[in-house]
This record gives C-alpha cells, structure tokens and sequence, in this order.
C-alpha cells in the first residue's frame, strides 16, 4: 500500500551519455544534462511505486518541477531520493532531493497518475490512428 513518507533512493554514476553535450547540447561539458536528471527522479518515483501496483496498473507522469543547482562531474556518483508526500485515491505527489558525492544538486517535485495500462495504451493507439 502507498503511503506518505515512503522513500527510495536511486544511484547513478553519471557517464558521458548523460551529458548536455550527449543530446545536442554545448560539448565539451562533460557534467550530467538536466534532462537526465528529470528522467532518473521519474525513475526513482516508478521504482518506489511498482511493488506496490496491482497487475495491470502502471503510471504516468503530469507534472515536474525541478531545480538543477549544481554540475556532477562524469564519473561521479549522484543519489537521487524521491519520498511520497501525498497520496489522494490515484494521484501521488513526490518531493526528490538529489546530491552527487560533493553536494546537493537538485530538488524537485512531481506528480503521477495510477492508471489501467490497457485502458492507457488502447487510448494512446485510438488517438495514433486520427489523421
């Protein structure tokens, strides 16, 4: 069962495939992109909701907001923790804090959805075959 207060903390060694430079960005900065980080708190947030999902849910994301403060360098580990702070029928909230082996270098806060995967998927596919 979910409930506030839980937690769970993902690590990551950041690699040069995580970098701005690796989607397009300036290169030559060899330091985690912001799009990255974004994507490992989403992480994080499925990892503490999946043993707790009955077969057949899954969920989605519908809003994040984040602060980058602070580079980590490639090579560098980074801990991002995610704790559930509110839980209202299939709504969840999550704050995440995130640090690398120096300091912290994010904070953040999104929200997910409990959903149906069926019913998800066959709306998504519905919605692939409108011209």
């Amino acid at each position: 069962m979910l409930e506030a207060g839980m937690s769970y903390t993902l690590e990551k060694e950041v690699t040069s495939a995580m970098t701005a430079a690796a989607i397009g960005g300036e290169s030559g900065v060899d330091a985690l992109g912001t799009p990255f980080l974004l994507a490992y708190i989403e992480d994080a947030a499925v990892k503490l909701m999946a043993p707790h999902l009955k077969e057949g849910q899954g969920s989605v994301g519908t809003k994040i907001e984040l602060v980058h403060k602070a580079p980590t360098p490639v090579g560098m580990k980074m801990y991002i923790t995610v704790t559930l702070t509110e839980v209202d029928r299939k709504r969840l909230e999550f704050d995440a804090v995130c640090r690398d082996e120096v300091e912290e270098i994010g904070r953040g806060h999104l929200q997910r959805f409990i959903i149906n995967n069926d019913q998800f998927l066959a709306g998504v596919q519905a919605k692939a075959k409108k011209d």
